[in-house]
């Protein structure tokens, strides 16, 4: 049975002592918990970005440089059997490249072909680039793409 209520600030010296705590515990909760919502935030974003550029590419279809390398590696006589397979589906209609682009786990190889074309697109603007940084060495440019103006001649 308990006894009337205490005024704030008191307590019941019969009464069993309260829990103690932790302070480094309770930082640590308090740490963890607002890393778990900032990461959440940030996942939030991302996945935000990700459904943009989804439709961006649904609506605009793929780049032609994008459709090429599809169509050329998996054309290539010593293509894996998984992408010449999928080349021919592509021509017979049975499916698309922005489908195998916009899902490519949904494909045998699909993964592994799309990685290979982000691969070829990188080579490609890094040997761009390059050569654009030759050009401007030559003083055939004023500016070198992102030199944050540190290509720009004087």
């Amino acid at each position: 049975m308990t006894g009337p209520a205490l005024p704030e600030g008191f307590y019941d010296a019969s009464a069993a002592a309260p829990a103690a705590t932790d302070p480094g515990a309770e930082l640590e909760q308090a740490v963890a918990h607002d890393a778990t919502r900032r990461l959440e935030d940030a996942l939030g974003r991302v996945a935000e970005h990700v459904a943009r550029a989804r439709e961006e590419e649904q609506r605009d279809g793929l780049d032609d440089q994008t459709r090429a390398l599809l169509e050329g590696l998996t054309g290539a006589p010593d293509a894996p059997l998984e992408w010449r397979s999928l080349h021919d589906r592509v021509a017979s209609g049975a499916t698309s490249w922005e489908r195998v682009w916009a899902e490519p786990t949904l494909e045998a190889g699909g993964r592994d072909l799309v990685l290979a074309v982000i691969g070829a697109q990188v080579e490609a603007a890094t040997q761009a680039r390059a050569a654009f940084v030759e050009a401007a060495a030559r003083g055939e440019h004023d500016e070198v793409p992102g030199a944050g103006g540190a290509g720009r001649r004087g």
